[in-house]
């Protein structure tokens, strides 16, 4: 439950922290991106635009589809949780087990929230740096959007939805083929492309009344490209597909708790042929059978609103790589249990929780989380402490480098936060620590994976928005401290300081005009290298009239030459133009 505060529109509503509830009264720090932040920012998937964000630092191995890291306030990518629509999209072939980004699509999607610091009690061990959220379009009406831009780059989405009396449905289609640049760096003297083709599909379907929900979706992601090694030019080909589906059942009529069940099955196939002198072909799969029941409960005394959430969870995973490193199939299973509660007396809340996970290989531990908060007239304070631990994923374990001794990962978490918030001004800052102990990384001497070392990462970072009548004004700064607890040295592929903003001009009804920009500092490469610091600024312009929008976005205007990762490719000045057209 929340308390409302009295402003003069609606207030930003979050879902990330698993409740219905107003930004300001959050207890943790959220990046909340709506379709028109999408539509302005010139970006055409998930990891493009949070790119351009101040407060993630992502880098890939080349564009279009090419292999991302994540590092969420200093996070490893293997650290921060992926969500669409609710549903895990866990790579159990990966290195780590993390999520792939790098072939979500923007189109369909109607808003992504960021839920930074540990959220292991919400969402286990998968989630000990942060959650990505993401919320794909749930409206009647059916739409077609057609894109082509730079480096022959074309795709295609559609969406149909329709709804009759209990009943609702959502199916969508995205299609796109781009030749693409080279993923080594063209400075080095190499110009042949590594293109991508990618299909997704995904459904939708529910039956809701008074008494219960139940819903249904499935999603089908089909993608095919190229790419180079760290140090040449390969060639590679890689195919990645992944299958999911997923059942939400509720039952609303009860009258003292609110049960849910969820069950979500999810399936991962990777091909990857390398050429060259040490030719080979690997075929990884990987899937998991997850359900989830929670209990929860809101209840009122007087000024007094408490929200209950209570769960169990049974997991089961497994990986075959059918090359050299997973010669059989090895598997796992998850068993865990939580509870969450809220207390909130007028314009004070506390929440706390806990949970207890125990792996069938890889330990058992207990995580909590304690975090307090205060709205005073347009403020908003809040503080919390979470810890968190992560067990070693299955190729860290089982594969011919894994090691089935490896301790988990645990986490400390702390974090301030003062928000001021009015009608035409939203301002965010926060300071926080995410501090690692047995922390799991390769061991070139030993030739296996290790528990090598502790990290400690400090910072701080705002967000502030300001809106006029003809203008829109965002920006956002993160400093980042990221170093080894032992011996000092900084993380790799941590920027210490970066610095986004955006400003949208509304000339006049249905135009507008975006400028925006990215500034990325300094960091480390992972041979211990200095990465120079960039400026990239990209530009959007909309026009929509009756049914139709234009879009037409230029990036990279001042054609940067730049590197996210040494000797990896990225796109010089493009542009992109899209036609969306609403059917009914």
């Amino acid at each position: 439950m929340s308390v409302p505060i009295d402003l003069q529109e609606p207030p930003i509503v979050v879902h990330a922290e698993r409740w219905e509830r107003d930004y300001r009264e959050s207890t943790s720090t959220i990046s909340h991106y709506s379709e028109e932040d999408f539509k302005s920012s010139g970006a055409t998937t998930v990891t493009e635009f949070l790119k351009s964000q101040a407060g993630i630092n992502l880098f890939t191995s080349g564009a279009f589809g090419k292999a991302s890291s994540l590092f969420l306030r200093g996070t490893s990518n293997r650290h921060t949780l992926v969500l669409i629509d609710g549903v895990r999209s866990t790579d159990l072939t990966a290195i780590g087990g993390g999520s792939r980004l790098e072939f979500l699509g923007l189109q369909g999607v109607s808003k992504i929230e960021i839920l930074k610091g540990s959220q292991s009690v919400l969402y286990g061990p998968e989630a000990i740096g942060g959650v990505i959220n993401i919320t794909t379009k749930k409206e009647a009406g059916g739409s077609v959007e057609l894109r082509y831009g730079s480096f022959d780059d074309k795709s295609l989405h559609a969406s149909v939805g329709g709804k009759k009396k209990a009943w609702f449905y959502r199916l969508n289609t995205n299609i796109r083929d781009v030749e693409g640049i080279s993923s080594f760096n063209e400075k080095k003297g190499i110009t042949t492309p590594d293109g991508l083709k990618a299909k997704s599909f995904d459904s939708y379907l529910q039956c809701q009344t008074k008494e219960r929900k139940l819903s249904f979706q499935a999603r089908l992601d089909d993608n095919q490209f190229d790419y180079d090694n760290f140090n040449s030019d390969a060639n590679n080909q890689a195919k990645y597909r992944s299958l999911s589906f997923s059942g939400i059942y509720r039952e609303k009529s009860w009258e003292f708790l609110t049960p849910t069940l969820q069950v979500d099955y999810r399936k991962i196939d990777r091909d990857i042929v390398q050429r060259g002198m040490n030719a080979n072909q690997f075929v990884y799969d990987g899937d998991s059978l997850r359900s989830e029941l929670t209990l929860s409960k809101s209840m009122a005394f007087d000024s007094l609103d408490t929200d209950y959430l209570l769960g169990v969870t049974l997991e089961k995973e497994a990986t075959e790589n059918l090359g050299s490193l997973l010669p059989k199939e090895e598997s796992r299973e998850k068993r865990g249990g939580f509870f969450n509660g809220r207390l909130q007396y007028q314009k004070s809340f506390l929440e706390i929780g806990g949970r207890y996970e125990d792996f069938s290989v890889g330990g058992a531990k207990g995580t909590y989380r304690l975090a307090i908060g205060h709205n005073y007239e347009n403020w908003t304070f809040k503080a919390s402490q979470a810890s968190g631990f992560k067990a070693a994923s299955l190729y860290q374990s089982f594969s011919s480098f894994g090691n089935l001794r490896l301790n988990p990962e645990i986490s400390l978490s702390r974090e301030l936060g003062l928000i001021y918030s009015t009608i035409k001004t939203l301002f965010d800052v926060s300071l926080f620590s995410l501090d690692y102990e047995n922390f799991i990384d390769y061991d070139s001497g030993t030739n296996r994976y290790l528990n090598l070392s502790s990290l400690e990462n400090r910072g701080f970072e705002f967000n502030v928005e300001h809106h006029l009548g003809f203008v829109s004004l965002k920006g956002g700064y993160q400093y980042l401290l990221s170093r080894n607890a032992d011996t000092g040295a900084l993380a790799p592929r941590r920027a210490k300081k970066r610095f986004s903003f955006s400003s949208t001009f509304y000339p006049i009804d249905n135009l507008n005009l975006t400028l925006a920009g990215q500034y990325v500092g300094e960091r480390n490469e992972t041979d211990g290298s200095r990465m120079p610091s960039y400026l990239l600024i990209n530009s959007s312009l909309q026009y929509g009239f009756n049914k139709n929008v234009i879009i037409l976005s230029v990036n990279n205007l001042l054609d940067s030459e730049y590197e996210e990762l040494r000797n990896f490719g990225t796109p010089d000045r493009n542009f992109m133009l899209s036609y969306t057209r609403e059917i009914f």
